[in-house]
Parts: structure tokens; C-alpha cells; sequence
């Protein structure tokens, strides 16, 4: 997995610098990816998280349970993009 992070870090940090945004990551290990996400927010005191998401098949319009998450705990905004 250690492969995967770094390769999607280093296209996220790729992108960000042609368009000359400052960006920093962060891989955290032994918590959960949502509870991960909004510790870094209050930690970082960000405003904004972006994540990729993908619509899951039912009733209701659902982005899964990570983006609800966030969502729900999240002192900022999120803004939800689906590929």
C-alpha cells in the first residue's frame, strides 16, 4: 500500500505545484481514514478538504462511508468530487 500512497502523493504534489499552490502531505497509519482526515484538519486548522469520491448505488445519493464521516465531523468544508 506504502507504493500506492506515495505514487498518489506524488501526482497530488505534481498538480499542485503547476499550479503553484503550497501543499503539504501526511500518511498516517493506525487510525481510521476518516478519523485520519479530520485530525489533520483541526490539527492543520484547515478550512477545506477536497476528497475523490464515487457514488454508491441505492436509494439515496451516498459518496460511502469515509466522505459521510468527514462530512459529519468536520469543523470546515468538504467538497466532494467524483470521478
Amino acid at each position: 500500500m506504502r507504493l500506492v500512497d506515495d505514487e498518489v502523493l506524488r501526482r497530488a504534489l505534481g498538480l499542485a505545484g503547476h499550479y503553484r499552490v503550497e501543499t503539504r502531505t501526511a500518511i498516517r497509519h493506525g487510525v481510521s481514514v476518516e478519523d485520519g482526515i479530520v485530525a489533520q484538519m483541526r490539527r492543520g486548522r484547515h478550512d477545506l478538504v477536497v476528497l475523490g469520491v464515487r457514488a454508491h448505488a441505492g436509494e439515496a445519493l451516498s459518496f460511502g462511508g469515509v466522505a459521510a464521516e468527514v462530512i459529519a465531523q468536520s469543523t470546515g468544508s468538504v467538497m466532494l468530487i467524483a470521478g
